[in-house]
C-alpha cells in the first residue's frame, strides 16, 4: 500500500478514536509516513493543462485557495515564487500529503516543514519566508496535537515515531 493510502486509511480511523492515546498514536504513525518519505525527490504536479511541473517538496511554503483554482507559493532562488494550478484546495492536499503538506484553514494547506511560529492564541503561523498565515478554530486542535507529537519525538530521541 501506498504512503499516501495509508496515510488517509489512518486519517479516517481518527473520526473513530475514543481516546486522546490512540489519536496520538495514529498521528505518531502519520507523522512516521511523512517522515519517511522520500522529499528529495520531485512532486510532480498538474500544472496548466498542458504538462506536469516537477517541485521539491522541500521548497514548499504554502498553497491558498483561489476560487476553484489554488497557488502555491515555493523558494525558488532565495525567493518566494507562486504558480497558479487550475486544481482545487483538496486535490492538491490528496496529493502531498505524504510530504508534510498540512490543511491549516479552508483556504490554505502549509508545508510543516517550513513553520517558524504557531500563535496559539492569535490562530496564526509564520512561515520560514515571513508570510504569516490564519489558523481556523476548526484545525487548531489537530495542528497543536501535531505540533506537541513532533517537539516531544524530538525532545527524546528514544521515542519512536514507528511504534506500535
Amino acid at each position: 500500500m501506498e504512503n499516501n493510502e495509508m496515510i488517509n486509511k489512518i486519517l479516517a480511523q481518527l473520526n473513530t478514536c475514543s481516546t486522546i492515546k490512540e489519536r496520538v498514536k495514529l498521528l505518531k504513525k502519520i507523522l512516521y509516513l511523512i517522515s519517511s518519505a522520500e522529499t528529495k525527490k520531485k512532486v510532480f504536479l498538474p500544472y496548466k493543462r498542458t504538462g506536469f511541473i516537477g517541485l521539491n517538496p522541500k521548497l514548499l511554503l504554502k498553497i491558498e485557495a483561489k476560487g476553484r483554482c489554488s497557488e502555491l507559493s515555493y523558494f525558488y532562488n532565495r525567493k518566494t515564487e507562486k504558480l497558479a494550478f487550475s486544481k482545487s484546495l483538496g486535490e492538491l492536499e490528496k496529493k502531498l500529503r505524504t510530504v508534510g503538506i498540512f490543511r491549516v484553514h479552508n483556504s490554505y494547506l502549509v508545508n510543516l516543514w517550513n513553520v517558524s511560529f504557531i500563535g496559539f492564541t492569535d490562530s496564526q503561523l509564520r512561515l520560514s519566508n515571513g508570510d504569516v498565515v490564519p489558523v481556523s478554530r476548526n484545525y487548531m486542535k489537530s495542528l497543536k496535537s501535531l505540533i506537541s507529537i513532533i517537539a516531544l519525538d524530538l525532545s527524546n530521541p528514544s521515542n519512536g515515531s514507528n511504534e506500535n
